[in-house]
């Protein structure tokens, strides 16, 4: 069989890129529904949320991060070594986040600080959000009065 051309697609393994999109779209879309459900949500408690959180976060951001560093590797590898090529792609790599820090620090002293909600503050809005009014009301005397002529 002849070599495909450079920059030809390979048509080869399609259905297994439709059935992984399609995997990531159902899994997302049965994660998302569960607020649906009051119980799922009870359950759901701060420690397994921050867990989460963080650590898909950090999925995003390794994700983020080896994408660009390839990118930068092969510019550098057009020009250098591949010794010289990954020590100046790791090194501006750290030197980006070095310089994130301290425009962060900057901003950070020039806003003077920002307030934080306290914690019963959203105990407080969250045991409403849980057993308060449903966010749609029918009652007459909220909707607009007629103009007045």
């Amino acid at each position: 069989m002849a070599e495909p051309a450079p920059g030809a697609f390979n048509m080869d393994n399609s259905g297994i890129a439709f059935a992984l999109v399609f995997a990531a779209a159902g899994s997302t879309a049965i994660g998302a529904s569960a607020v649906f459900f009051k119980g799922i949500v009870k359950l759901a408690s701060k420690p397994i949320l921050a867990i989460g959180l963080g650590f898909s976060a950090g999925v995003m951001l390794y994700v983020s991060f080896i994408e660009i560093f390839v990118k930068s590797l092969d510019a550098f590898r057009a020009e250098r070594e591949e010794d010289d090529a990954y020590f100046c792609a790791t090194l501006c790599l750290f030197a980006g986040m070095a310089l994130l820090r301290m425009v962060q620090f900057v901003v950070h002293r020039i806003e003077g600080g920002h307030a934080h909600v306290e914690s019963d503050v959203l105990e407080d809005a969250r045991e409403f959000t849980l057993s308060g009014p449903p966010l749609t009301s029918d009652r007459q005397d909220l909707e607009d009065p007629a103009p007045q002529p």
